[in-house]
């Protein structure tokens, strides 16, 4: 009897041995995979935020001449007034100032008299 009973001791040693060694190698594969997580997560912050520094992310209200490029601007004007410097946005819209549609003329680009500068179509005299 005193014999069973040691037996079942060192049976029990070596399942709680190898128990051990086994919550300790799922451990481990746990920490691995909770930092490699964690990096990626803090990699992807940094990234977002670097774009959000480069590009800030904000709702654009399209202002009067609002460009990127020079290919955006355009020369446009109502018989008989002044001449405008306005983008590609506003030039669908522009002939509603005129009287008749007909009295709306868009003259070619010229970079020269109207172009972007600071994000705005501006008319260079």
């Amino acid at each position: 009897m005193i014999f069973l009973a040691k037996l079942k001791k060192k049976k029990e040693k070596r399942i709680n041995k190898y128990t051990v060694y086994l919550g300790t190698f799922v451990l481990i594969v746990i920490l691995i995979l909770v930092i490699y997580y964690s990096r990626f997560v803090q990699i992807n912050k940094k990234i977002e935020n670097q774009e959000e520094i480069l590009l800030p992310k904000t709702e654009l209200t399209i202002e009067k001449g609002f460009c990127k490029k020079n290919s955006e601007c355009f020369i446009t004007y109502c018989k008989g007034s002044e001449k405008d410097c306005v983008n590609t946005t506003q030039l669908s819209t522009y002939s509603k100032n005129c009287k008749t549609y007909s009295d709306w003329v868009v003259e070619k680009q010229d970079f020269s008299r109207c172009s972007c500068i600071r994000n705005f179509c501006t008319m260079i005299k």
